[in-house]
């Protein structure tokens, strides 16, 4: 995969238990592209219930003569019931998509308003869930379906060992729950020059993120973190190891050697699936480039 073979892994730094390494390459493809809240907020995009609602689409529509990007595991609030995104996505200009999306509030389907607004990113864990169930039905040529009830299950239990009282049973109450707790892990991130994170909590490997581009990882480094911090919380009695550059070269070194399928991209660009011995990701590709990767635990 182009850019993979330029990473270079910075020293690390740690945010309360959350352990980063920052990653980043020479000469990366910088991607002109609006991300999705930006694109939302402002109404250059808009995010819509199939007529009637279908718990595992909607309709995106970028109105805008940019580029729009989205995030596996994005959050979007409100319509009929709160969803996340399969796999991140660039969006033509002036374009319509159906996009594949997972429940993450379990008992609510209703609301007065068809269209959605930004939300967050999903806590590592429950990507991981979503990553690996898109893999199987990729696999099977079943599209972008993710495995619903687990997703829910692993809702439930974080919502449950956090102690958050939500009522539908949302993703979205972690985050309005632990806003302080999380606001500390993401206070001085004044940063600007690297193209992801490989991030740690407790004993294990949480998850790696690049992009290609600076820019496009400026937009969403901090909602990153946020989705990081909410799985660090829950690892908060446990003690954080810092880890060894040679360790961490080592998880580069099996992706870079990882089975390797590609797909038709959800917008433009091309599907990339990832497997290891040990982890599992995605990729969106785009004009041979890796726009964004995202790695997780097997």
């Amino acid at each position: 995969m182009e850019g993979i073979e330029k990473i270079k892994i910075l020293e690390p730094f740690f945010i309360r238990n959350l352990l980063l390494y920052p990653i980043e390459v020479e000469n990366g493809k910088e991607i002109n592209a609006l991300s999705l809240e930006e694109a939302l907020k402002n109404n250059f995009a808009k995010i819509e219930e199939v007529n009637g609602g279908k718990i595992n689409e909607v309709i995106f529509k970028n109105l805008s003569d940019e580029r729009v990007f989205a995030i596996d595991g994005e959050e979007i609030i409100g319509a009929l019931q709160n969803r996340v995104i399969n796999s991140a996505f660039l969006a033509e200009r002036k374009s319509e998509y159906r996009l594949p999306v997972t429940c993450v509030e379990e008992r609510r389907w209703q609301g007065n308003k068809k269209e959605f607004l930004p939300g967050e990113i999903s806590f590592v864990s429950l990507r991981s869930i979503i990553c690996k169930s898109v893999n199987n039905s990729l696999y099977k040529n079943k599209g972008y379906d993710s495995d619903q009830s687990f997703v829910w299950k692993k809702i439930r239990e974080t919502i449950e060992s956090l102690r958050v009282n939500s009522l539908t049973l949302s993703m979205h109450d972690t985050y309005k729950a632990y806003e302080d707790e999380i606001e500390k892990y993401i206070e001085n991130m004044d940063f600007d020059n690297f193209n992801g994170f490989i991030a740690f909590a407790g004993k294990k490997f949480l998850c790696m993120d690049y992009f290609c581009s600076k820019n496009l990882f400026n937009k969403y480094k901090i909602k990153i973190v946020k989705g990081y911090s909410i799985d660090a919380i829950v690892k908060k009695n446990e003690i954080t190891e810092i880890k060894r550059k040679e360790e961490v070269e080592k998880i580069i070194a099996e992706i870079k050697k990882g089975k390797i399928k590609k797909f038709k991209g959800i917008g433009i660009g091309n599907e990339i699936r990832i497997e290891t011995n040990n982890f599992i990701g995605r990729a969106l590709e785009y004009e041979n480039e890796i726009v964004h990767l995202s790695i997780f635990e097997k």
